[in-house]
């Protein structure tokens, strides 16, 4: 049996430096960025990203975000995966085109196990 729930996260932190730049303005950054998370999940999430910068302003990226809190009134931590794309003109938005729960992670207990669905950010639990 599994449960559908949402949550809303909030940037409360953006450390975002280049370790390698090219002509032109294409550029490769790491970042490393805390969120905080309300609904569904209550907690805190801290992820380093790594990004690769088109002259466009335009960015792929990656990244691991370990999560700390309570899932459905359960504490608990998990990883989540992330891998999406950055446009700029979309006011800095990040487009997740990918995100989901690492299976062979250690979660600690009593956290459920999560799936994610990535049209509207549904957290499922089960």
């Amino acid at each position: 049996m599994s449960t559908e729930a949402s949550c809303t996260f909030k940037v409360t932190g953006w450390d975002e430096k280049p370790y390698q730049e090219f002509e032109g303005g294409a550029k490769l950054t790491r970042a490393k960025v805390s969120q905080a998370y309300q609904g569904a999940i209550n907690g805190e999430g801290l992820v380093e990203f790594l990004m690769s910068y088109a002259a466009s302003g335009t960015a792929s990226f990656v990244g691991m975000e370990l999560v700390k809190g309570t899932v459905a009134g359960k504490s608990g931590s998990f990883v989540i995966q992330h891998v999406g794309t950055y446009d700029m003109s979309l006011f800095r938005c990040l487009s997740v085109t990918s995100f989901r729960t690492m299976p062979n992670t250690r979660r600690t207990r009593p956290c459920p196990n999560l799936r994610w669905q990535n049209k509207g950010g549904v957290l499922h639990s089960s």
